[in-house]
């Protein structure tokens, strides 16, 4: 209903707690109460629905590693999360027919060192100011709703985000669907380039980059169930290509490639926003392409070093 009704979030928030119960379902059934064997169970779990949802199954194991253990990664219970994403991977690819949910145009294996210093500045000034925007605004407006009765927070929330998409949609005409819902079609109109919405304009990305923001956190916080991963997506895929044409204003970004900017943005505002530093380059691999690496580990690399206190899934603001 949160999704459906139009909703900002990302479908991985309601199926990590349903992939999580199951496995401790399956623990309480055959009467296994060792709490590393339970909390193998839940990460199999999480890493199966993750799976299911994306189609990249070791970014999936990666990402519930992460998430359960936060800072470290027991190889012995992370084996079992491997078979249990190769379990939804070969469901997903066989009876669904699903693929990744994003493509983009394959770079080559070199990059300038010009590039590099770009995709540092992506992570640096566009994905880590986003972390901190989505943390703080999000503690912000959770104090805020807590205010309310809690049967009227849903409503007003919804109420709060359909009205930024209906500003936006009347004075900049930008459609909803690039603020409401989990955003995937504005990730992939950004990566293929598609001029309609303005996805061209740098400003226009930056409104919505703070537009998802602010309705993310109105859905989430009144009470929605959803999730951040896609909408850290989207923000960081609008964010980094919002710098692409800022800098081709100036004509500072001749003969690149628009997409690099995106991704490196899209990889780095999931360790700002979610903290899952590994998980983040493997997706972006998984997703775009092997040669898309070295920038990706470069853009996580900076922004982990600077929001390596954030995390949204694990401690007490969570």
């Amino acid at each position: 209903l949160t999704l459906g009704c139009g909703g900002s979030g990302g479908l991985e928030g309601p199926v990590i707690p349903v992939g999580e119960d199951m496995g401790a379902g399956w623990g309480s059934i055959f009467k296994i109460f060792n709490s590393d064997d339970l909390r193998a169970f839940q990460m199999a779990g999480i890493a199966a629905a993750v799976c299911t949802l994306l189609n990249t199954p070791f970014a999936a194991a990666i990402f519930a590693a992460e998430v359960v253990y936060s800072e470290r990664i027991v190889y012995r219970t992370f084996l079992y999360s491997i078979f249990a994403v190769l379990a939804a991977y070969s469901l997903n690819t066989s009876l669904m027919h699903t693929t990744v949910l994003f493509h983009a145009d394959l770079h080559t294996s070199h990059y300038t060192l010009y590039e590099y210093l770009q995709v540092a500045l992506v992570a640096l000034f566009c994905s880590a100011p986003a972390g901190f925007g989505v943390k703080f605004g999000f503690v912000y407006l959770k104090k805020q709703f807590q205010r309310f009765p809690i049967v009227t927070r849903a409503p007003i929330g919804a109420i709060m985000a359909a009205s930024i998409a209906l500003v936006l949609w009347y004075t900049l005409h930008i459609a909803p669907d690039h603020i409401l819902g989990m955003g995937e079609n504005t990730i992939s109109d950004i990566l293929s380039n598609t001029p309609h919405a303005h996805l061209d304009v740098w400003w226009i990305l930056f409104i919505i980059v703070i537009a998802k923001i602010l309705a993310t956190g109105f859905t989430l916080m009144s009470g929605g169930s959803a999730g951040l991963l896609v909408p850290a997506m989207v923000i960081g895929g609008a964010s980094g290509s919002g710098m692409y044409y800022l800098l081709d204003q100036f004509h500072l970004v001749a003969n690149l490639n628009p997409d690099l900017f995106a991704i490196a943005g899209i990889a780095s505002s999931l360790v700002a926003v979610i903290e899952v530093p590994i998980a983040s380059i493997v997706l972006t691999m998984e997703m775009f392409g092997a040669t898309f690496a070295p920038p990706a580990m470069l853009a996580v690399a900076v922004c982990h070093l600077v929001v390596k206190n954030l995390k949204l899934y694990v401690g007490k603001d969570a």
